[in-house]
């Protein structure tokens, strides 16, 4: 006989090693589908997070624009106006590429970049320019 003899309540099953094998591929594909569907679900439930944070993202760039209301500003004889893509450079050397929001009564601009928003005083700005040459960012 080609495998094993199981005798099971008075019933005799012969297992093959091919049995075996195609067993544990169907319990592989079956365990694979449940697991997909389980994530597939739980990203369709959290869409509704993710919204909310995108719409809380813009509330407060909003809420910028808002603090930050002169559109245009001049600066060492530059003109910026609200939405060109920027390069900045502090007075600690730190650079950031971002979006140019605004300025305030405070001598003080507004950059949103990809991971942070920064305002800083004109005072400490070493070097501020716009980026031409077709160069953007995704905010």
């Amino acid at each position: 006989m080609n495998g094993y003899v199981l005798n099971i309540g008075g019933l005799t099953f012969v297992v093959t090693v091919q049995n075996i094998v195609m067993a544990a591929f169907l319990a592989l594909i079956f365990t694979w589908t449940i697991m997909s569907f389980l994530r597939f679900r739980r990203l369709v439930k959290s869409m509704p997070a993710i919204r909310a944070q995108m719409m809380d993202v813009k509330r407060m760039i909003e809420k910028y624009r808002s603090l930050f209301p002169i559109e245009i500003i001049e600066y060492k004889g530059v003109t910026f106006k609200r939405g060109m893509h920027v390069k900045i450079t502090l007075a600690d050397k730190k650079s950031f590429v971002g979006s140019f929001v605004g300025g305030n009564e405070s001598n003080r601009v507004c950059i949103i970049t990809p991971k942070s928003i920064i305002t800083p005083e004109l005072g400490i700005i070493e070097e501020l320019i716009p980026l031409e040459n077709g160069e953007t960012i995704t905010l």
